[in-house]
């Protein structure tokens, strides 16, 4: 299991925010942390990912 450090060193590679959410969310992470993580609201991560669910 990796440590918050090393998921925020590891979405650093990705340039797109909705690249970072999916990551975090695989990872097992809520919206809410997320939000946290990436500086965004807790909304805004459920609007990417409802544009995610809806691509596929």
């Amino acid at each position: 299991m990796t440590t918050i450090e090393e998921d925020l060193m590891n979405i650093s590679k990705f340039s797109r925010t909705k690249d970072k959410v999916k990551y975090l969310r695989d990872k097992g992470y809520t919206q809410e942390k997320v939000g946290e993580m990436l500086k965004i609201s807790r909304r805004q991560v459920q609007r990417i990912e409802n544009k995610l669910k809806n691509k596929m």
